[in-house]
């Protein structure tokens, strides 16, 4: 598979995992940085790949743990009323 990308380069961007979903990885959470520098009279880039996955995934939870506690809450308080 070859991907083409044209895309103005801004210096210092940050593309987020969730705009380019899969592109990289279909298993990995990945963000990427592009730096702009100068070396020796040329304009360079450096791409930056940073791996979230782990934190994709522990975010996931943390959500289902608030779900679960907000639904405990509304028993509990429901219960309270009933009595």
């Amino acid at each position: 598979m070859h991907l083409i990308l044209q895309f103005k380069i801004l210096i210092n961007t940050f593309f987020s995992s969730k705009i380019h979903k899969n592109i990289i990885s279909d298993e990995l959470e990945i963000n990427f940085k592009i730096n702009k520098f100068e070396n020796e009279g040329k304009s360079c880039l450096m791409i930056e790949f940073i791996d979230i996955t782990n934190q994709c995934i522990r975010i996931k939870q943390l959500k289902e743990y608030v779900k679960e506690l907000s639904l405990l809450n509304k028993k509990i308080t429901g219960k309270r009323k009933g009595n």
